[in-house]
């Protein structure tokens, strides 16, 4: 099951989706936590997003579940570089070319890393640095604002930040030096230094502050009390006190009646509380409020969210995958992206369990048969395909649509659902013979040999394995001296059992001898293991005899 979710999780990397990819490859985690590839493919997830801490710690988790496995430390150098911890890089690239010496992503790898381990430190390096992103994040200047809106500059400095190498790349955009300047503006640096006489100009008025208005003032001290309230309601939410927090919720929001995170901090405790209709009440009145109000949209895609969640817990999973298809319209996250998909899971897993019915799937089964009678081949399929739809366990369904198959001439299918069946049921010998003729109708008389003995095996007093063994051996004495049937050859040659024979150093030993003399054939008569491999080779159609 985790090979889907690695499967698409690829598609998505590929197209650039990382936090999609992310979603994928998260739940292929979570069904299979020792998978190395899972969270060596969300490693680098995280490093296309420049979050290099989690692509770390993918990496060390990658190394840990399979030590041996050079590309693991592909991941974790990438992962120091982008945080430059270069020395750090350096070891892990040396530690997987131990493993690898040539894998190219390591040898390249080292040498940056090296590069950037003996290179001198840009004089500005140390300004971008990732705390330069937190404190963008928090400032309230103006100018730190507006670039900080501004997200194609976000991109570049971003990708700055994780190679400073780039600096003198983009240190010639205006953008950047606006940046530099508010950085590292110090006192007094708006003066003229110059040994030039200063201009006489007046001098600019200062901005007059902004005094507030009573009512603004009281607005604000509103708004602070509100917040205590809520951390109030958050400890008590942490604790699973929820009638205490929805005491406090429900206090903070008469203060502030349109702030729609104290609605989404209520709707999120009847959701604990398993209140799910009043959770979506919630939910409608904070996306209705944030709509007029023109509240922050990931506050409202949260509400939308919330409520999907609500329908999920009560197993509508149509209106649950409908609102959180509607959440990530307002607003892409990984988070809903994941719950999205977990909620598409769960409503393949519950559709397949409703439809689940033995009685009706062996109904769907004797109309099949009923069909089958009829030589209606291809309607007798159609049945059999509901009956396996109904019950998966079903062995004889799977034995049944590969007689029907055989007769439309689907021999792939054919095989394929013996295959399925015998799994399903080793002994059931009735598979066995259906699977031996398949393979006696694609000339496979090897094949067919071993499936009539293993049913005999089963059966000693069965017929129809008796009958087809003998059938068999005639056929291969029929065609042993027949050089012309090449296909049959090539069929033989695609059968890894008997490129297995061909490959094997001391078999083809014992080939050559025969081809040169068939009288070294009596040497080997002995040995039960290579007269049955040679048997099984012209059986095959490979040796041919006189």
């Amino acid at each position: 099951m985790s090979d889907e979710y690695k499967t698409k999780g690829n598609a998505a990397f590929s197209a650039k989706n990382f936090e999609e990819a992310i979603s994928w490859f998260s739940q292929g985690i979570e069904l299979d936590a020792k998978n190395h590839v899972l969270y060596s493919n969300r490693s680098a997830c995280y490093a296309s997003l420049h979050q290099y801490d989690k692509a770390l710690e993918d990496a060390r988790a990658c190394v840990e579940c399979k030590p041996d496995w050079a590309k693991g430390y592909s991941r974790l150098g990438a992962a120091f570089y982008g945080l430059r911890q270069f020395a750090e890089a350096v070891s892990a690239y040396e530690k997987g070319l131990k493993i690898d010496p040539n894998m190219e992503a390591l040898k390249s790898g080292l040498l940056q890393a090296q590069q950037a381990k003996s290179a001198p430190p840009h004089p500005l390096a140390q300004v971008f640095t990732p705390q330069l992103l937190t404190m963008m994040a928090t400032s309230h200047s103006p100018t730190l604002v507006s670039l900080r809106e501004d997200k194609e500059f976000m991109g570049i400095l971003t990708r700055v930040i994780s190679d400073p190498s780039l600096i003198q790349q983009f240190i010639g955009d205006p953008r950047m030096m606006k940046l530099l300047s508010a950085v590292l503006k110090q006192p007094g640096d708006d003066e003229d230094e110059s040994s030039a006489p200063p201009k006489k100009e007046p001098a600019p008025k200062p901005a007059p502050k902004k005094v507030l208005t009573d009512e603004e003032l009281e607005a604000e001290k509103k708004h602070s009390e509100a917040e205590a309230v809520k951390q109030q309601g958050n400890a008590a939410y942490k604790a699973k006190k929820f009638d205490e927090a929805l005491k406090h919720y429900n206090e903070a929001l008469e203060m502030e009646p349109k702030n729609i995170q104290f609605m989404n901090n209520i709707a999120a405790v009847y959701l604990e509380m398993g209140d799910y209709p009043k959770c979506r009440e919630v939910c409608e009145q904070a996306i209705e409020t944030g709509r007029v109000s023109l509240a922050d949209f990931k506050d409202i895609a949260k509400a939308i969210s919330r409520k999907a969640t609500s329908y999920q817990k009560e197993k509508n999973y149509d209106d649950a995958i409908k609102y959180y298809k509607e959440s990530l319209l307002e607003n892409r996250t990984a988070d809903t992206l994941t719950k999205l998909n977990k909620c598409q899971t769960e409503a393949k897993k519950a559709a397949d369990e409703a439809y689940f019915s033995e009685a009706l799937s062996e109904e769907a089964r004797k109309r099949g048969n009923d069909l089958f009678k009829e030589q209606k081949y291809a309607d007798a399929v159609q049945e059999y395909t509901e009956a396996i739809k109904r019950n998966p366990g079903t062995h004889a369904a799977y034995s049944n649509r590969a007689a029907a198959y055989t007769k439309l001439g689907a021999y792939d299918d054919a095989e394929k659902d013996c295959l399925t069946c015998l799994k399903l049921e080793p002994t059931f010998v009735k598979a066995m013979t259906r699977l031996a003729h398949i393979y006696f109708f694609r000339k496979e008389y090897h094949k067919a040999l071993v499936e009539y003995q293993k049913g005999l095996s089963i059966e000693k007093d069965n017929e129809e394995c008796k009958n087809g063994i003998q059938r068999t051996v005639s056929k291969i004495q029929e065609t042993s001296s027949d050089a012309s049937d090449e296909d049959r050859a090539k069929r033989a040659m695609a059968d890894p059992e008997i490129q297995s024979i061909l490959t094997d150093s001391y078999m083809r030993q014992v080939l050559n001898e025969i081809s040169e003399d068939p009288k070294n054939l009596k040497n080997y008569m002995k040995s039960p293991d290579i007269m049955g491999k040679i048997n099984k080779l012209i059986a095959a159609g490979i040796i041919k005899t006189a």
